[in-house]
C-alpha cells in the first residue's frame, strides 16, 4: 500500500556542472512519484545556479505539472551576496528560505510569489512555526535532527502539512570551504575547485565512512530514512518527503532517489542499510559508533612489544606540547589520550593542573590520534595544516571524536 506522502527532489549539488544538474532535474520530472523539484544551493554563495538553469528547471517542471522551488542560502554575510539571491528570486515561481534576510527580501520586494521555510531555519517549536505562518510562509521544512514528538506541535501550530528531509541532508555548515582547505587554495579565490574534487569522505581509525564533505557543509555518508517512522510521521502531520540527493555523480543520485523512493511506497523490502536514528532521538549513534568502535586484532607479541619510537621521543614531545600550556591545555584538563605511529605502541597522555605528562601505566586512552612521524612533525613545524592532513586521511582518529579534534586543534602549530 502506498505511504501518504508527497516525495521531493532536492537541490541537485551545487558542484556539478549545469548540464549534470540538468540531466537529473529532467530525470525527475519523468517521475511520477515526484511532484516537486528544488533548484539552488545553501552554503556557498559561489555556487549558486545561474538564473538561465533556475528558468529552465521552472519551465521542465511545469511541463511535467510539478512545483519548481528556488533553495536559498543557509549563510548570508555581504550585500552581493543577499543581491545575487535577490536576482534568482525574482525569476523562481516560489522561494524556500534558510536564512531570515530571505525572509525579509521576500516580504519587500516578492510578497507575491509563494514562500517556504527552509530546514536551516531551525523551527523546533510551535511559537516559531505559528509565528512563520503568520508572515505568510506557506509550509515548514523541519530540521534534519528534530525529534518525533515535536512534529505534530508544529504541524498543529501551522496547520499546513510537514515536510522532512531524508536521502543525505547537510547536517552542518562551516564558514570555511572543507574542499578548499583539502586543495590547500585560499577560498577566496577558490576558482571553484570543488567541481574538480569530489566529496571528501570521513573515516574512523578503523576505516569506516562516517561523514562526507563537500564545500561548505558536512553530510552523512550513508542516505538517511526514518522507514521505521513512516506511519507515526504521518499521524504528526508530515506529508512530505524530501529526497536529498547528495552524490559524486549524476548516476549516483539517480540510484539514491529511486531507492528511497521504492521504500517509501512500499515495493521494495530488500536492505539497504539506510540509517534511521534522527526522529527517535538517537542522532548521537555516530559519535557512539566513534567511541565504541572494535579494537583492531591484537598484533603479536613481538611487534606489541617492540619500544615505542614516540615514547623515546616523549621528553621533546612534551616540551614542545608545554608550549601551549595554560587556556589552551584548559580544555584537556583531566582528559587521557594517545598519539601513535602506525604500527607503534602509542604515547598515552594526561592533563593535570595544567599540565601536560604521561599518563600511568595501564590507564586506556579516550581518544586516539595517529599519524607517520612526518606528518606529526610537519603539524607541530606549521609546514601542514591539520585539517588538510585529517581530509587527505593523513591523521586518523579514533575513540571521542570530539576529543580527539580538540588534540588536534590544541597542538596544531606548537612551533610557530
Amino acid at each position: 500500500m502506498s505511504r501518504p506522502f508527497s516525495l521531493s527532489l532536492g537541490a541537485a549539488p551545487g558542484n556539478w556542472s549545469d548540464s549534470g544538474q540538468l540531466s537529473l532535474y529532467k530525470w525527475a520530472a519523468a517521475r511520477s512519484y515526484i511532484d516537486r523539484l528544488y533548484v539552488g544551493e545553501l552554503s556557498c554563495t559561489k555556487r549558486l545556479p545561474s538564473a538561465s538553469l533556475v528558468e529552465e528547471v521552472a519551465r521542465m517542471a511545469e511541463a511535467a505539472g510539478k512545483e519548481a522551488v528556488l533553495v536559498t542560502p543557509a549563510v548570508l554575510v555581504r550585500e552581493e551576496e543577499i543581491d545575487a539571491v535577490s536576482a534568482l528570486m525574482d525569476v523562481a515561481p516560489a522561494v524556500e528560505a534558510n536564512n531570515l534576510a530571505v525572509v525579509s527580501l521576500w516580504r519587500e520586494r516578492f510578497a507575491g510569489k509563494p514562500l517556504l521555510a527552509g530546514a536551516y531555519l531551525d523551527v523546533y517549536n510551535a511559537p516559531a512555526a505559528g509565528f512563520l505562518a503568520g508572515l505568510g510562509l506557506s509550509s515548514i521544512s523541519c530540521p534534519v535532527d528534530i525529534e518525533l514528538p515535536l512534529l505534530s506541535e508544529l504541524s498543529q501550530a501551522t496547520g499546513e502539512p510537514l515536510e522532512v528531509s531524508v536521502g543525505r541532508p547537510a547536517l552542518a555548515f562551516s564558514w570555511r570551504c572543507y574542499t578548499c582547505r583539502a586543495a590547500g587554495v585560499d577560498q577566496r579565490e577558490c576558482g571553484l575547485v570543488c567541481r574538480r574534487r569530489r566529496e571528501l569522505a570521513l573515516h574512523t581509525l578503523e576505516g569506516e565512512p562516517v561523514w562526507r564533505a563537500n564545500g561548505k557543509a558536512v553530510y552523512p555518508h550513508r542516505a538517511y530514512l526514518p522507514e521505521g517512522y513512516l506511519t507515526r510521521m504521518a499521524q504528526s502531520g508530515v506529508g512530505r518527503l524530501r529526497i536529498e540527493p547528495e552524490a559524486s555523480t549524476v548516476e549516483e543520485a539517480r540510484e539514491l532517489v529511486e531507492g528511497i523512493a521504492a521504500r517509501v511506497v512500499g515495493k521494495d523490502r530488500v536492505g539497504r542499510g539506510f540509517e534511521s536514528e534522527y526522529l527517535a532521538g538517537e542522532a548521537k549513534r555516530m559519535r557512539l559508533r566513534l567511541d565504541a568502535a572494535p579494537r583492531r586484532p591484537a598484533r603479536p607479541a613481538a611487534t606489541r612489544d617492540r619500544t615505542s619510537l614516540l615514547g623515546l621521543l616523549s621528553p621533546v614531545l612534551i616540551g614542545l606540547f608545554s608550549r601551549g600550556r595554560g587556556s589552551k591545555l584548559e580544555a584537556l584538563e583531566g582528559r587521557v589520550f594517545a598519539i601513535r605511529l602506525p604500527a607503534r605502541r602509542p604515547l598515552v597522555l594526561r592533563v593535570s593542573k595544567g599540565r601536560l605528562m604521561r599518563a600511568p601505566a595501564g590507564v586506556a586512552p579516550e581518544a586516539t590520534v595517529e599519524a607517520s612521524l612526518s606528518t606529526f612533525l610537519s603539524i607541530w613545524l606549521g609546514r601542514l595544516d591539520p585539517d588538510a592532513a585529517f581530509f587527505q586521511r593523513r591523521i586518523r582518529l579514533a575513540g571521542s571524536l570530539a576529543l580527539a579534534l580538540t588534540v588536534k586543534n590544541v597542538f596544531d602549530g606548537v612551533l610557530r
